[in-house]
C-alpha cells in the first residue's frame, strides 16, 4: 500500500498522528497543573471553613483566609465578621459544608471563582470567593491572593443553570 503512496503523503500519516499525540500530552499537563493550582485555594477555603464552623473562631478564620490579601485591610470585613460571629443564633450550629461552583478564567486562568454552601442546623449559607493569580512576564511562580468574598443566603440562583455562550 505504501508503495504506491507518494513519499509525501507517506510523511503525513505519520506526522499528523504524532502531532495530535504531542498536542493532547501537553493538555493534559496543562489541565493537571491548572488543577493542581487551585488545591490550594480549596485546603484554605477547607481551613475557613474548619476554623468558622468546627473552632467557632470567626476572628481567626478570617485571618487566615485573608492573609495579605488587600481585603484584609477593608472596612467591610470588620462588617462581615459581625455578621458571622452571629451565625449560630441565625441559622444554628455549622454541620459541614460542600463546594457547588469552582470556575476559572483567563487563558492562563488567572481568576477563580468559588462557591461553598455552608450547611448549618436550620439554614445553608452561600460562600462567594475569588481568587486571582498575576500574571507572571518572566515565568516566576505567582502566588493566589483572595480578591473577593462575601456570603448569601439567595439559594435561588444556585438552581439557575448559566447558558453557554457561542465560541
Amino acid at each position: 500500500l505504501f508503495e504506491r503512496i507518494p513519499a509525501m503523503w507517506q510523511l503525513r500519516f505519520w506526522v499528523i498522528p504524532l502531532v495530535l499525540t504531542v498536542a493532547a500530552g501537553l493538555a493534559t499537563v496543562s489541565f493537571s497543573q491548572n488543577a493542581d493550582s487551585t488545591d490550594s485555594l480549596k485546603r484554605s477555603v477547607d481551613e475557613f471553613f474548619s476554623v468558622l464552623g468546627i473552632d467557632q473562631n470567626a476572628q481567626q478564620a478570617f485571618e487566615r483566609l485573608l492573609g495579605r490579601s488587600p481585603l484584609a485591610r477593608h472596612p467591610s470585613i470588620q462588617e462581615m465578621l459581625t455578621k458571622v460571629e452571629g451565625f449560630d443564633d441565625k441559622y444554628g450550629t455549622y454541620v459541614k459544608h460542600a463546594v457547588v461552583l469552582e470556575r476559572t478564567l483567563g487563558a492562563e486562568r488567572n481568576v477563580v471563582f468559588m462557591k461553598y454552601l455552608y450547611l448549618a442546623e436550620n439554614y445553608p449559607v452561600v460562600w462567594h470567593f475569588t481568587f486571582y493569580r498575576r500574571p507572571s512576564r518572566t515565568g516566576e511562580n505567582r502566588d493566589w491572593v483572595l480578591i473577593g468574598v462575601r456570603f448569601d443566603t439567595d439559594l435561588e440562583t444556585l438552581a439557575v443553570v448559566p447558558r453557554q455562550t457561542a465560541s
